[in-house]
């Protein structure tokens, strides 16, 4: 299928499924990794590693809420990750990615679910939670 269309197989979805997987374990090993030193190192545009290791948990958390939430009528109530130690962004991008991929076996990849502001496919709310991640990797 072309890359405009906005259903796509099973199979693709599970392979996207399984690409946001491995690309979770990837990130959260590495944040692991990092000393004190270099998770508070600046990571333009963020102010440090740990903080665009929030942000990505964030964006991730709430594509997990919106697919979670697809149902509504109206936009969920975001709710907002609380800031943990930079020694725990790790474990909360970990845990967040987790949720998300719950969330994204529950539904067809064509399912209208929430983005903030919009409704959006449960594909590309999952594809921009890729590309969060592919960008937090960058920056590690």
């Amino acid at each position: 299928m072309a890359d405009g269309d906005l259903h796509i197989g099973q199979s693709s979805w599970a392979a996207a499924r399984d690409g946001l997987a491995a690309d979770v374990r990837r990130v959260v090993d590495r944040l692991r990794g990092l000393s004190q030193a270099r998770l508070a190192a600046g990571a333009p545009p963020h102010q440090s590693r740990a903080a665009a290791a929030r942000r990505a948990a964030q964006l991730i958390a709430d594509a997990a809420q919106g697919i979670e939430e697809h149902d509504g009528d109206t936009e969920p109530a975001w709710r907002t990750l609380p800031t943990l130690h930079d020694f725990a962004v790790g474990d909360q991008v970990a845990v967040t990615g987790q949720d998300l991929l719950i969330a994204a076996a529950e539904v067809a990849p064509d399912t209208p679910v929430w983005a903030r502001g919009r409704r959006r496919t449960a594909h590309e709310v999952l594809a921009d939670a890729a590309t969060q991640l592919g960008e937090l990797r960058r920056l590690l």
